[in-house]
């Protein structure tokens, strides 16, 4: 009777942990509410960094940061592609 017991605790800790990983695999599945009910504050009146920057200029901040990586990353692919190659690995990289 007392291995039954322990079988028992056994599969009652696995389904807590099946449960719990399906939470987390299916996260929309655990809430009814969905893109539609977010309410999201308006960027103009919204301070950040103890009144420092509006959401709005925040917002364009990140607009060159990213430009800015853009930037860089094309750089970077051009001075790649004029370095010089082995003729046999620009031949397989000719195939792919």
């Amino acid at each position: 009777m007392k291995s039954l017991h322990v079988c028992q605790r056994h599969v009652s800790k696995l389904g807590w942990l099946l449960a719990s990983l399906m939470m987390l695999a299916f996260p929309g599945v655990a809430s009814a509410a969905g893109e539609a009910d977010l309410v999201l504050p308006d960027i103009h009146t919204t301070r950040i960094l103890g009144g420092l920057l509006s959401g709005q200029a925040l917002l364009i901040v990140g607009m060159f940061i990213c430009g800015a990586g853009l930037v860089f990353g094309l750089v970077i692919y051009q001075q790649l592609r004029r370095l010089p190659v082995h003729q046999s690995m620009r031949e397989v990289s000719e195939l792919i």
